[in-house]
């Protein structure tokens, strides 16, 4: 699951977003169906996507990058947001914006990871060699 943002973090992050924050994606209505938009961000120059919701900052996932590679190390959602599925769309833009960068996937952060194994559709981000250190099929399974 995605872990809860402490106060300072989150007030550091947000800043982030405010100062260093392009759009990724049109916003739209969240999932949660509250009515409240929500967009995801990508702020490469802080090495995070950030979800905001009616203009705040509501969680971020921060990666690493290599040659070819993003790594993704660990997803925060506000503790108050948790539970409306935002988690399971800030990885999903940003795994759909890494594959449309062509970067390749190290799924380090858990819930990245636990996203992947749910969502076949995101097996291929993650090299085929290295699927048994993150425990991911080495092919997706058939239903």
């Amino acid at each position: 699951m995605a872990r809860v943002a402490g106060p300072r973090r989150r007030s550091v992050r947000t800043g982030a977003v405010e100062a260093w924050s392009r759009r990724s994606a049109d916003p739209s209505v969240d999932p949660s169906g509250r009515g409240a938009m929500t967009e995801v961000r990508h702020i490469p120059e802080r090495f995070v996507f950030a979800i905001i919701v009616d203009d705040e900052m509501a969680g971020y996932t921060e990666y690493r990058t290599g040659p070819g590679v993003r790594a993704f190390m660990h997803t925060i959602i506000d503790d108050r947001l948790r539970g409306q599925g935002l988690a399971s769309q800030l990885v999903r833009q940003a795994l759909d914006k890494t594959r449309a960068e062509g970067l390749l996937v190290e799924p380090y952060c858990l819930f990245t990871r636990r996203f992947i194994s749910e969502h076949a559709e995101y097996l291929d981000l993650v090299p085929e060699d290295r699927r048994d250190d993150f425990d991911l099929p080495r092919a997706a399974q058939r239903g």
